[in-house]
Order: structure tokens, then sequence, then C-alpha cells
């Protein structure tokens, strides 16, 4: 797994196991947020905020290719 930023974004080379880059369609974005953010927006119905990183993971296969902690992309991606 590689660590991005957001200008190190659309340059990345990373595949997975099933010959999946970063820009395809199977690949998605996940918002990781702590356990405590989590069950506040269970208990009080909103969400935890910015999430802690940003992974990216094949939705195929399961495997993780990049994550962010870059703050550009956490708010980027914070709802997918």
């Amino acid at each position: 797994m590689i660590s991005v930023d957001s200008h190190t974004l659309e340059t990345a080379h990373a595949q997975c196991s099933c010959g999946y880059d970063l820009h395809s369609v199977w690949v998605s974005p996940h918002p990781k947020r702590k356990r405590r953010k989590f069950w506040y927006g269970v208990f009080w119905g909103v969400s935890g905020g910015r999430p802690d990183r940003i992974v990216w993971a094949c939705r195929l296969c399961g495997e993780q290719l990049a994550e962010s902690t870059d703050p550009t992309l956490l708010i980027r991606y914070r709802h997918e």
C-alpha cells in the first residue's frame, strides 16, 4: 500500500492482484474514522466530521491500494 496526497494522487501507480489501478471504476475510496467518532454518530445521529484517513480499496478482491491523511483529500472524500 502506498501513501498519497492531493498532488501525487493523479500520478500514483498502484495495482491490486486483479490488475486494477487507482483510476479504475472497481477501486473506490473509503473513509476510515476512529471508533469514538463512529459511536458519536450512532448515538447523536450526526457524522463524526472529517475522517482520520482515506483508504482506496478494490471492490472485487478487497485489497487496499493506497491511503492518505492529506487534509484536502479528507474533505473531498469524507462522504464516500
